[in-house]
């Protein structure tokens, strides 16, 4: 588990809905799945990893105890686990400890990745703990109650990327006169009800900088999934 404060973050009644909307349509969670993913409720991913699952018609697999052993990893085994989401750190811990040594994982369908940026090797070390099923990136925040860039099952995925805006989520390119520019900042814009911040469109920075016509081709291509 992790520790940590929680954020003083106001969300609304729809809130659930939002979170269970991203577990259906990136994580194709629902009836028949059982969900794991090392959280707490200080973290927006306890919320989102009862919503996404109850209201979806899963099963939540609760583990008492520190996910970074091969206590947990025997549990995802036992618990015929279809769905797991982690954060890149517990991927380097089990990595380096081997700990998912001799079990038998093939009952995931598919994993989820968040809180932290991934890389490409524990990605591919991951997926093959589970004959090489793929991980779905997600990158949100506890303002917005779920994800504003994915990956899809329906797409193709490369390792540790995105392949899709958040569905009810838009992304514009914006210089910091507010016009177009290539690459130097990415503008989300939702026009989905549970986002509770105090303004329906943020900054952010990416890792891009300027760029060229041919990088901003690639760049919707890839990552905003055309």
């Amino acid at each position: 588990m992790f520790i940590g404060n929680p954020k003083a973050i106001p969300w609304t009644a729809s809130t659930p809905l939002r979170a269970a909307a991203d577990g259906w349509s990136h994580l194709n969670i629902g009836k028949g799945d059982v969900v794991a993913w090392p959280t707490n409720l200080g973290w927006m991913m306890g919320p989102l990893l009862i919503y996404s699952t109850l209201l979806n018609g899963a099963t939540m697999a609760l583990y008492n105890g520190s996910p970074l052993g091969s206590g947990f990893a025997k549990f995802v085994q036992d618990a015929k686990v279809t769905m797991l989401g982690v954060v890149p750190s517990i991927v380097r811990a089990w990595k380096s400890t081997n700990c998912t040594a001799g079990l038998d994982w093939s009952s995931i369908g598919h994993f989820a990745s968040t809180g932290e940026a991934s890389g490409m090797d524990e990605s591919l070390w991951l997926m093959g703990r589970a004959h090489y099923k793929p991980v779905i990136e997600i990158c949100g925040g506890t303002e917005i109650g779920g994800g504003f860039i994915a990956g899809s099952l329906l797409q193709p995925q490369s390792l540790s990327a995105f392949s899709t805006a958040a569905m009810g989520c838009s992304l514009f390119i914006l210089g910091e006169d507010g016009s177009p520019r290539w690459l130097d900042k990415l503008r989300r814009n939702y026009s989905w009800p549970g986002n509770s911040g105090w303004s329906d469109k943020e900054v952010i920075n990416i890792k891009y900088g300027t760029a060229d016509k041919k990088a901003l081709e690639e760049f919707q291509t890839n990552i905003c999934g055309g």
